[in-house]
């Protein structure tokens, strides 16, 4: 059920249908063939956190399970756009 979810908050936060968890992780973090951590920690501008907490800053939560913190991504109206904007804040 987890990778279910994962997988329908990463297409959808990507805006894609149907990728698995990494392909989807991939388009969302502007990334090519990184490991879905990899892709993860790209996108929130970290590097070396665990899926739970790279999950929980993504969705801007704490402490959440994968399927909460999969859930909050997904359901976050504007958590595309903020997190597009953090990623962009972040390079400058």
């Amino acid at each position: 059920m987890a990778q279910e979810q994962l997988k329908h908050a990463l297409n959808r936060v990507a805006g894609t249908t149907n990728l698995d968890e990494q392909g989807a992780a991939n388009v969302w973090a502007g990334t090519v063939g990184l490991e879905l951590l990899g892709a993860l920690n790209k996108k929130a501008g970290t590097w070396g956190l665990g899926l739970l907490k790279v999950l929980n800053l993504l969705a801007g939560t704490v402490n959440l399970d994968i399927n909460g913190a999969a859930a909050s991504l997904a359901n976050a109206p504007t958590a595309k756009a903020r997190l597009t904007s953090l990623s962009v804040s972040a390079t400058y």
